[in-house]
């Protein structure tokens, strides 16, 4: 538990989601912004589109647009960060929440992996420790080989390949499949939206997800998982994470293909892959990531 000061920052998060982006950024955010409600003086989420702005809502973090807000620590938790940084200035705490450490810029940067960054930045932390996952993905899941082939390719799907890969499966004659669709997917009528997809992935035999954070929860719930990438940058960050070491999951490429083929591998390596995430990603990223930004802003006082 991060001790309490006596003087509390007010703390604002930078974020966005929906379209191709997907919803990791602001669930992220909310994750962390959950870490501070009892050490700060106000914690904010001012957010970029519809279903964001929402989920920052039901959190009761989000900054209504024309509040003037101004924060002793600002967190972003977007795709590239742009700021220009005067090491003289005066001003709040800067924090990056990034994919990548060269992506990031400010004070502080934490990443999912590491990179080689340019920036002279004191404080860089990277790797699967720092992986700021909600509080219902811990405790690990008590895997269950005769569970659902839970397919949840993130809050958006942008390409659109819930439905061929549930088709693949069942043409492979899985007949326990469960297909959650996120609550940024539009226009579609045979919709199963899961608020608590926590609750799904625990009884999971396998998952197939994106490249995106629900991958880093299947690794904390020691959830076997089959991954899609769904564009160039989830393709390389794949390849990154697979250079690191030991994977938790198998690789189908960026199409559903060969979707069938990795569930098979899945189930029947399901227990060494289980151990690897759990062992990668132990689900306590968020409360690391708050200790730290805590204790930085107070030698900063």
């Amino acid at each position: 538990m991060i001790e309490i000061n006596t003087k509390r920052p007010r703390i604002l998060f930078e974020t966005l989601g929906g379209g191709n982006l997907g919803l990791g950024h602001v669930y992220r955010a909310v994750a962390l912004a959950n870490q501070f409600k009892h050490v700060a003086h106000n914690v904010r989420i001012s957010c970029l589109g519809n279903t964001a702005r929402q989920i920052a809502k039901d959190a009761g973090f989000f900054l209504s647009g024309g509040n003037y807000y101004e924060p002793d620590i600002l967190i972003q938790d977007l795709p590239v960060m742009a700021w220009d940084i005067n090491k003289n200035r005066k001003g709040p705490l800067l924090v990056s929440i990034v994919d990548e450490a060269h992506e990031g810029n400010g004070d502080m940067i934490f990443s999912l992996l590491p990179s080689v960054s340019s920036r002279k930045i004191t404080h860089v932390y990277s790797g699967p420790p720092y992986a700021i996952l909600r509080p219902e993905f811990t405790p690990p899941a008590i895997y269950d080989p005769n569970g659902p082939v839970v397919v949840t390719l993130g809050g958006v799907d942008p390409n659109g390949f819930t439905w061929e890969v549930v088709r693949k499966l069942e043409e492979a004659g899985h007949k326990n499949v469960h297909p959650i669709l996120g609550p940024g997917f539009a226009g579609v009528q045979e919709v199963n939206v899961q608020p608590k997809i926590s609750e799904v992935l625990r009884v999971a035999s396998v998952a197939i997800t994106n490249c995106g954070m629900t991958l880093w929860e299947c690794a904390a719930l020691g959830i076997p998982v089959v991954a899609i990438a769904a564009n160039d940058r989830e393709l390389a960050r794949i390849q990154k994470i697979q250079n690191m070491g030991d994977s938790w999951f198998y690789f189908s490429g960026t199409t559903p293909s060969a979707v069938a083929y990795y569930v098979k591998l899945g189930l029947r390596e399901a227990n060494r892959l289980s151990e690897i995430g759990r062992r990668q990603v132990d689900g306590r990223g968020a409360s690391r990531v708050a200790a730290k930004i805590m204790e930085v802003w107070k030698e900063d006082l």
